[in-house]
């Protein structure tokens, strides 16, 4: 949608934007006006900066061109939309699934795990010997022995996922806006949930 500005005598902007209805509603003529040249937006991390338009500026070719500020974005918004990155990100490694040792695959959605859980707990409390259970890798009849370490597995990477997210919230919590500008959320919860799982697993 085509932009437009109006200057004063020496060529300064005095409003903008205006847009052609503006203009029609006013009952001007176009040519009052100068058009303004739309400009990229500047490469910024959407997670800790903000973006808005600034009042347009003057080109070496002498035409209006859409200028653009980027910000810091204020420390108690960059806290809430960290700790809401973050809860976006532990819920994907949490669903993403695991890979057992054997190389077996293991779906961790939320349905999987409840599935998981329920065929664990049917064998363990002796309603059934055997069951069937499905991996990453497809449809397997397993029992109580088979089934204990892939819901091990399954617990541990949970608790592991949000004992990260903990872990690091509380360090979002504490920071500055300094430390938080140079905080990497994923490389911090990637460092913890490994610390977290390699505790459970002692």
């Amino acid at each position: 949608m085509e932009e437009y500005a109006a200057t004063d005598k020496t060529g300064h902007v005095i409003e903008y934007p205006i847009r052609k209805h503006h203009i029609q509603n006013r009952g001007h003529r176009i040519d009052m006006y100068e058009r303004v040249h739309p400009a990229s937006r500047p490469n910024h991390n959407q997670l800790t900066h903000t973006i808005a338009t600034r009042l347009p500026e003057r080109g070496d070719d002498g035409r209006l061109v859409q200028s653009w500020e980027v910000s810091a974005k204020p420390l108690t918004m960059l806290r809430t939309d960290m700790l809401s990155a973050l809860a976006d990100y532990r819920y994907q490694v949490e669903t993403g699934g695991i890979t057992l040792p054997d190389g077996t695959e293991i779906k961790t959605e939320r349905d999987d795990q409840a599935m998981t859980n329920s065929a664990y707990n049917s064998l363990k409390n002796g309603l059934v010997s055997s069951t069937e259970w499905k991996s990453g890798n497809g449809w397997i009849t397993v029992t109580l022995t088979e089934l204990e370490p892939v819901a091990t597995a399954v617990a541990r990477h949970v608790a592991a996922a949000f004992g990260a997210e903990r872990d690091v919230a509380e360090q979002i919590a504490q920071a500055d806006q300094t430390a938080l500008l140079a905080l990497d959320l994923r490389g911090e919860f990637n460092a913890a949930y490994a610390a977290r799982l390699q505790a459970l697993s002692a």
